[in-house]
């Protein structure tokens, strides 16, 4: 699971850590599953889509398989 649309308007995003503290603040808050940093909560109607969309290329470049991170232009 890369992303999910946790509520209306706000996506959760499966984004590593490194990449969850650096967009933490503004619209977007960290997200903890249990005491695990899980990703971020993003807010839809404050982000940027530049942002959203870093967020979620983090995600699945953490989660798809080898094979086709190697194919990706």
């Amino acid at each position: 699971m890369l992303a999910t649309l946790w509520a209306p308007g706000k996506l959760n995003v499966m984004a590593g850590e490194s990449e969850a503290r650096a967009a933490e603040g503004g619209a977007v808050t960290l997200l903890e599953w249990g005491r695990r940093l899980a990703g971020v909560q993003v807010d839809l109607a404050a982000a940027d889509g530049t942002l959203v969309a870093d967020l979620l290329d983090d995600a699945w470049t953490r989660r798809a398989p080898a094979r086709l991170r190697r194919d990706r232009p």
